[in-house]
Protein backbone atom coordinates (compact mmCIF):
# COMPACT_ATOMS: atom_id res chain seq x y z
CA UNK A 1 0.00 0.00 0.00
CA UNK A 2 1.28 3.55 -0.94
CA UNK A 3 2.43 5.26 2.60
CA UNK A 4 0.59 8.68 1.34
CA UNK A 5 -3.00 7.03 0.97
CA UNK A 6 -2.35 5.47 4.52
CA UNK A 7 -1.86 8.61 5.43
CA UNK A 8 -4.78 10.11 4.07
CA UNK A 9 -6.61 7.45 5.03
CA UNK A 10 -5.85 8.68 8.65
CA UNK A 11 -7.26 11.41 10.51
CA UNK A 12 -4.14 13.26 11.42
CA UNK A 13 -5.86 14.92 14.59
CA UNK A 14 -6.20 11.96 15.90
CA UNK A 15 -2.63 10.41 15.60
CA UNK A 16 -1.40 13.61 17.30
CA UNK A 17 -3.58 12.87 20.05
CA UNK A 18 -2.33 9.40 20.48
CA UNK A 19 1.28 10.01 20.45
CA UNK A 20 1.15 12.77 22.72
CA UNK A 21 0.59 10.48 25.73
CA UNK A 22 2.93 8.57 24.49
CA UNK A 23 5.88 11.71 24.83
CA UNK A 24 4.39 12.20 28.01
CA UNK A 25 4.98 9.23 29.30
CA UNK A 26 8.81 9.13 27.44
CA UNK A 27 9.59 12.82 29.70
CA UNK A 28 8.28 11.09 32.76
CA UNK A 29 10.32 8.17 32.39
CA UNK A 30 13.18 9.78 31.40
CA UNK A 31 13.30 13.09 33.57
CA UNK A 32 16.33 12.62 35.33
CA UNK A 33 18.33 12.41 31.95
CA UNK A 34 18.09 15.59 30.24
CA UNK A 35 19.82 14.90 26.65
CA UNK A 36 17.67 11.81 26.11
CA UNK A 37 14.65 14.27 27.26
CA UNK A 38 16.00 16.46 24.64
CA UNK A 39 15.81 14.16 21.93
CA UNK A 40 12.28 13.33 22.81
CA UNK A 41 11.62 16.56 22.46
CA UNK A 42 13.33 16.48 19.45
CA UNK A 43 11.38 14.12 17.92
CA UNK A 44 8.14 15.28 19.22
CA UNK A 45 8.86 18.60 17.12
CA UNK A 46 10.27 17.18 14.26
CA UNK A 47 6.63 14.91 13.98
CA UNK A 48 4.63 17.72 15.13
CA UNK A 49 6.15 19.67 11.93
CA UNK A 50 5.68 16.54 9.75
CA UNK A 51 1.85 16.55 10.89
CA UNK A 52 1.27 20.25 10.20
CA UNK A 53 3.24 19.98 6.46
CA UNK A 54 0.83 16.75 5.28
CA UNK A 55 -1.86 18.28 7.36
CA UNK A 56 -1.81 20.86 4.80
CA UNK A 57 -0.73 19.40 1.78
CA UNK A 58 -3.77 17.49 1.55
CA UNK A 59 -5.90 20.55 2.50
CA UNK A 60 -4.34 22.37 -0.38
CA UNK A 61 -2.71 25.43 1.28
CA UNK A 62 0.74 24.52 1.69
CA UNK A 63 2.68 27.26 0.97
CA UNK A 64 6.37 28.61 1.38
CA UNK A 65 5.45 30.82 4.03
CA UNK A 66 3.73 28.31 6.11
CA UNK A 67 6.49 25.65 5.60
CA UNK A 68 8.96 28.93 7.27
CA UNK A 69 6.82 29.78 9.91
CA UNK A 70 6.10 25.58 11.10
CA UNK A 71 10.05 25.38 10.80
CA UNK A 72 10.81 28.53 13.00
CA UNK A 73 8.14 28.12 16.04
CA UNK A 74 9.81 24.51 16.19
CA UNK A 75 13.42 25.86 16.20
CA UNK A 76 11.99 28.05 18.89
CA UNK A 77 10.27 25.84 20.73
CA UNK A 78 13.18 23.57 21.03
CA UNK A 79 15.51 26.60 21.77
CA UNK A 80 13.48 27.75 24.61
CA UNK A 81 13.04 23.49 25.97
CA UNK A 82 17.28 23.17 25.29
CA UNK A 83 17.70 26.59 27.55
CA UNK A 84 15.00 25.37 30.12
CA UNK A 85 16.61 21.57 30.62
CA UNK A 86 20.01 21.59 29.71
Amino acid sequence: MNILKFIKKIDLSWLFLITTPIFVIALFWFRFTPSVEFIIFFIATCFYLTLALIHHFYQKTLILEIVIEYILISVLALIIIQSLIL
